[in-house]
């Protein structure tokens, strides 16, 4: 193989490899709610509050406990997600 067919060959993978697409499907960022095994629910009440329930492969995670806003019951559920997953990673 001569020089000229070595360039022509490196030209054209090049090529090819530069012009690809290379986008991914889904570009939605990982929530901790996605974790397999983990099931969190955040319900509304009738008193404006929010309850959480944290159950990790069918089993309470933590206590049921009440928040005053959404967000500090999606922050809740989303600190001890993460607290559980750190201590248990192997």
């Amino acid at each position: 193989m001569g020089l000229s067919e070595l360039r022509r060959l490196i030209r054209s993978v090049l090529v090819e490899e530069i012009g690809r697409n290379f986008h991914t499907i889904n570009t939605d960022p990982i929530s901790y709610k996605d974790f397999a095994g983990y099931e969190v629910d955040v319900i509304a009440t009738v008193d404006g509050t929010y309850i959480l329930s944290l159950l990790y492969d069918g089993k309470k995670l933590s206590p049921t406990r009440k928040y005053n806003t959404k967000e500090e019951a999606e922050l809740a559920a989303r600190q001890t997600v993460e607290r559980h997953r750190l201590a248990h990673e192997s």
